[in-house]
């Protein structure tokens, strides 16, 4: 069930897949495999040219590893990939 909802999510119209508010209720909601979401994020931002996939790391990282740091829904090894991928994107 997990990877058919998984599926649903990255194949849905970017206002979907890109919205912080519906992605962390399935997060929270244990719908989403985060090794995968990890996987599929990092390789959306394409290098920092897909700049929704961008933003959408970005307040994932700011929720989840900064505003909420001591909750256990998500940990920096959760988000390993996309947070690398944010690193290496050059300033504009």
């Amino acid at each position: 069930m997990v990877y058919n909802f998984f599926r649903g999510l990255i194949e849905s119209r970017p206002e979907v897949k890109y919205n912080v508010d519906a992605v962390d209720t399935l997060i929270r909601a244990n719908l989403v495999n985060m090794m995968q979401f990890d996987a599929h994020l990092s390789t959306a931002m394409d290098k920092g040219t897909n700049v929704l996939a961008v933003n959408f790391a970005m307040q994932l990282v700011q929720m989840y590893l900064v505003d909420e740091r001591f909750n256990t829904v998500v940990t920096e090894s959760d988000l390993y990939h996309t947070v690398g991928h944010l690193t290496i994107i050059p300033p504009k």
